[in-house]
C-alpha cells in the first residue's frame, strides 16, 4: 500500500490546523516580546489581542471533501488491488504464479523436467532436428 498526494495533503491540512498555531507561538513568543509590550502599552483599547503576530488555522469545507475523496480513491485502490490478486491467482500459469500453485491447475500439474537431469538432457537433445545439408555457410570477413 502506499499513500498517494491527496491523502497526505488531507493529513497535513487536518495537522496545520491543529498545531500550527503552537508551532509559531514557541517558535516566535520570545523575539516578539518586546513587540507585544508595546502593543499592549500604546493599541490595548484598538486589539483584541495585542500579539505582533498571530495564526490561527481552520479547516473549511473543502478540506473534508478532499479528506472524503481520499478515502474513497484508498477504498477503491485497496479493492483494485486485491481483485487484481484473485484474478492473478486464478489465472497465471504456476511458473510465473507469486502465491504459488493455482488451485484449479493443482489437481494435473506435473513439473517439466529437470533441464540438468538426464531425462532433461536427454528430451532436449532429441527434440532437435539436426541442421540441414542445404543451409548456406556463415562467411566470415577476410575469409
Amino acid at each position: 500500500y502506499a499513500w498517494s498526494t491527496h491523502e497526505v495533503l488531507a493529513v497535513v491540512l487536518f495537522n496545520s490546523a491543529l498545531e500550527l498555531g503552537q508551532y509559531f507561538q514557541y517558535l516566535l513568543d520570545p523575539r516578539c516580546e518586546p513587540i507585544n509590550a508595546l502593543l499592549r502599552e500604546y493599541f490595548a483599547d484598538q486589539l483584541s489581542e495585542p500579539k505582533c503576530l498571530s495564526i490561527r488555522a481552520t479547516t473549511g469545507p473543502g478540506t473534508f471533501v478532499l479528506a472524503a475523496a481520499a478515502a474513497v480513491s484508498t477504498a477503491a485502490g485497496l479493492q483494485m488491488h486485491f481483485s487484481m490478486r484473485r484474478t492473478a491467482a486464478a489465472t497465471l500459469p504456476v511458473a510465473a504464479h507469486p502465491l504459488g500453485l493455482a488451485p484449479e491447475l493443482a489437481s494435473d500439474y506435473s513439473p517439466p523436467p529437470d533441464p540438468q537431469s538426464a531425462e532433461g538432457v536427454e528430451g532436449a537433445a532429441t527434440d532437435r532436428s539436426p541442421p540441414s545439408e542445404a543451409a548456406p555457410a556463415l562467411a566470415l570477413p577476410g575469409q
